[in-house]
């Protein structure tokens, strides 16, 4: 959904690229750069999570996964290594605080950044709002909160006497950290926003799974990027346990229809090619079958076992 999104903003940009506007174009280009690096990092770890899930049947060539997990991983090196990709980002948001600083208007995706400004640098923390929009709003609290941090050291250290391009290498983790916070704060806004569209469309028992997966996508990053929330955002004890409960009721929910969502990407055996995830389900099957391809279980007992093992036991050392 995030994907149709970035493709309808192109197709905008460059409808007004023949028509000589270039306003946009550096927009596209960050958000493309940051998004490409995001959902590359996050499809390896994925990858990865789903291989240990499967305990040592996970570890089997068998089960596809090191061949996905080769592929997958590749996608964070080409078409512009991830970190170098977070970087482009970052020098956009750096211009788009300073247009935010003296009040010019910002591009779409970006314009939370003015909306956060006097409150950022005044530090002042929102407080925390368990709703999608209002998880929306806590991560742009931190992107804007981010995009500061660089912003003020950058400037920091070129007061000291450093130039430009070495303020910035030397600032290169708080930009990085700061693109990938933009980054996560428009999947979560643009995957609500499309839902909301999309569920009008389908019947409601499967606008109700959908919504339950953005919310499930939402409430996982809040945990996984706590540090920044409360950092960010006026967040306690007792909505860090609702967020928890949230997390765990909405598993519960979804386990039953897990099988049938993943199904839904209806890919086929001979481009899945593992014995795990075949669709007919005949997991030992496929593995025994695939264990008989080895040159070592071609016979009942392998031949070194009479040469040389065999003869060992029976000595009597």
């Amino acid at each position: 959904m995030t994907a149709d999104y970035l493709w309808t903003m192109y197709n905008q940009v460059t409808s007004e690229l023949d028509k000589g506007d270039l306003d946009r174009l550096p927009e596209l280009h960050g958000m493309a750069c940051c998004l490409k690096a995001i959902t590359t990092s996050e499809a390896a770890a994925a990858v990865e999570i789903c291989r240990l899930a499967c305990g040592g049947h996970g570890y089997m060539s068998c089960s596809s996964f090191p061949t996905t997990y080769g592929l997958t991983t590749a996608a964070c090196t080409y078409e512009g290594e991830n970190t170098v990709l977070l970087l482009q980002t970052a020098r956009f948001l750096m211009k788009a605080w300073v247009s935010a600083k003296i009040g010019d208007s910002l591009a779409p995706t970006v314009a939370y950044l003015g909306n956060n400004y006097k409150s950022t640098v005044n530090g002042i923390r929102p407080k925390w709002d368990k709703s999608i929009p209002g998880i929306i709003s806590a991560f742009q609290t931190c992107a804007a909160g981010k995009v500061n941090l660089a912003f003020e050291n950058v400037e920091r250290r070129k007061k000291e006497g450093i130039s430009h391009e070495n303020a910035t290498n030397m600032t290169s983790i708080e930009l990085a950290s700061a693109a990938d916070a933009h980054g996560r704060a428009f999947l979560i806004q643009a995957t609500y926003e499309s839902v909301q569209e999309f569920v009008k469309q389908v019947p409601p028992a499967l606008g109700e799974v959908i919504q339950d997966l953005v919310t499930l996508y939402a409430v996982d990053a809040s945990l996984r990027f706590l540090g920044d929330l409360l950092r960010f955002v006026e967040i306690t004890e007792k909505d860090l346990r609702e967020l928890q409960a949230t997390l765990e009721t909405l598993l519960t929910r979804i386990r039953p229809n897990a099988v049938g969502i993943v199904d839904g990407f209806d890919i086929p055996d001979d481009i899945l090619q593992s014995a795990l995830g075949a669709y007919d389900g005949n997991v030992y099957e496929r593995i025994y079958a695939e264990a008989m391809k080895s040159p070592l279980n071609q016979e009942p007992v392998n031949k070194s076992f009479h040469l040389y093992l065999k003869p060992f036991l029976k000595s009597h050392l």
